[in-house]
Formats: structure tokens, C-alpha cells, sequence
């Protein structure tokens, strides 16, 4: 018969988890992931079109720098692309895209596409940006 101290010390290492605790464990951690990664992938377009409507914004600016040094806006689609060293610099993101699909010598209508296709314009009437094309 053992006595009381052999049974304390097997007791002690039988300490651990039970499959149904760690079965638990893993549902738990899958249910957040299954929570979580969605809301991450959202977050992720809204910054991808964040940085189209930034780029717009931006080529905006340096269309109205070109129509003051020139006093019209004709020429401003190789304004926008001329990116030599000499040229304005203007460049838009990586991802993104920038064109200039319709200009006049008093009015233009800038059109950018990022990395989630959604296409995005600004145009010279109304300064501000809006989803779709010109």
C-alpha cells in the first residue's frame, strides 16, 4: 500500500491539459482569427484607395501649378508623366495610376486606378474626388 507521499508526487506530475481543453483553446483562436483577418483585408482597400484619392489630390495640385505658369491646362497629360530629372516630377504611387482623359485649355478631368481596380476621378469643375471615371 503506498503511503501518502508517493501519492502526492505521482498526483504532481500528472498535471497538464486534457485534449478537450486545448480542442478548446484552438476553436477559441480560430473564431478570433475568422474575426479579425476580414476586418484586416478591409482595412487594407480603404488605404489602397486612400492613396489614389491622395494621388489625384496631388496631380491636382501640379496641374494647377502647370495652367499658371502657362495659362492653360493643354499638355498637362505629359506634364503629369514627365518624371526626368529635369521634367516636373510629379510621379503617383507605385500601385496607382494617373490620367488626365479629358483636357481643355480652361478645365481637366484627372482619373486614377489603384490596386483594388475602384476608379476614382477629380475634375476642375468642382475640385473634389468622387468614385468613377470622367
Amino acid at each position: 500500500m503506498p503511503n501518502d507521499l508517493q501519492t502526492e508526487t505521482v498526483a504532481e506530475k500528472d498535471k497538464g491539459f486534457t485534449l478537450i481543453e486545448l480542442l478548446v483553446v484552438v476553436v477559441i483562436i480560430g473564431v478570433l482569427a475568422a474575426i479579425a483577418i476580414p476586418i484586416f483585408l478591409n482595412q487594407k482597400d480603404k488605404a489602397a484607395e486612400a492613396g489614389v484619392k491622395s494621388d489625384i489630390k496631388n496631380a491636382s495640385t501640379y496641374l494647377e501649378s502647370y495652367f499658371v505658369d502657362n495659362n492653360t491646362y493643354v499638355g498637362a497629360e505629359t506634364f503629369l508623366n514627365d518624371t526626368t530629372p529635369t521634367g516636373s516630377g510629379f510621379k503617383s504611387s507605385d500601385d496607382n495610376t494617373i490620367t488626365v482623359p479629358t483636357e481643355a485649355a480652361d478645365s481637366y478631368c484627372i482619373e486614377g486606378v489603384g490596386s483594388t481596380d475602384t476608379e476614382f476621378h477629380l475634375s476642375s469643375a468642382d475640385g473634389s474626388v468622387a468614385e468613377g471615371g470622367c
